[in-house]
């Protein structure tokens, strides 16, 4: 639940600093298909963290093997691909904060939004601003409706509304980067325990975006066939012939004049 709680703060950190509209437009205009960060999937029928979630389930892989053996033996193949754990997940923001009740203001504090996060989605509610069909669900029932009407959101977004006309609105903070952190025994930022990668290490050369899409085409799959290759020294160069000799055969044979 690390990833789970660690995503909030993130999100709430996020909409802090740019609103929530502008914040929802920032991925969802981008012209790469950027992973902002790890969105998760829907937990199973039978998970413990179903207890807070809303939304659609997956169904349960003993269910799936019993339905459709096919389906549960291609899924558990390609289970450890790049990218695979995340199909299936939210595609949406608005869907991942309402349905993991990141926007029920009665929540714990850890299982939501910060009460300023949640004051800046109620600042941009209330605006004048179009908002696209999918940031705003029904305003008079449900998560929505009680998100209107909390009066300690209120209260915060009545502030933050006077600090943005005042232009005295105090963005956050995060703590700047130590470079002694990377220096602590033990401390991989880009291997897991297991020796596996996190990211996608990309140089500033061109041709590694070359690479990489061709990397994405292969969806990820490689051979150790064409890691061996790669291992290969090249071959030995052949001996320049001499004036007194020249190849005959092209296979390597010389022959004197």
């Amino acid at each position: 639940m690390d990833a789970v709680d660690a995503r909030l703060v993130f999100i709430s950190l996020c909409i802090e600093t740019w609103g929530y509209y502008n914040f929802l437009q920032r991925p969802e205009d981008a012209v790469d298909d950027l992973l902002l960060m790890w969105w998760g999937g829907q937990p199973g029928k039978n998970q413990p963290q179903g207890t807070y979630y809303i939304g659609p389930v997956i169904e349960s892989l003993a269910v799936l093997r019993r339905r459709d053996p096919a389906a549960y033996s291609a899924k558990m193949k390609h289970a450890l691909e790049p990218f695979r754990l995340d199909r299936g997940g939210f595609t949406r923001m608005t869907d991942m904060l309402l349905w993991t009740g990141a926007l029920d203001v009665d929540a714990r504090p850890e299982k939501r939004l910060s009460d300023r996060a949640l004051a800046r989605i109620l600042h941009d509610i209330n605006s004048k601003r179009d908002a696209r069909a999918h940031w705003v669900g029904d305003l008079t029932k449900g998560t929505w409706l009680a998100l209107r009407n909390c009066d300690r959101i209120q209260k915060e977004e009545a502030k933050i509304s006077k600090e943005l006309r005042d232009d005295k609105y105090k963005f956050p903070e995060v703590p700047p980067f130590d470079p002694k952190e990377a220096k602590a025994p033990g401390y991989t930022p880009t291997l897991t325990s297991q020796g596996s990668y996190t990211a996608i290490w990309k140089s500033n050369s061109g041709n590694d975006d070359e690479e990489e899409e061709d990397d994405e085409e292969d969806d990820g799959r490689g051979s150790e066939e064409d890691d061996s290759e790669e291992e290969k020294p090249p071959p030995p160069k052949k001996a320049k012939p001499s004036r007194s000799s020249s190849d005959s055969s092209g296979d390597g044979n010389t022959a004197t004049l």
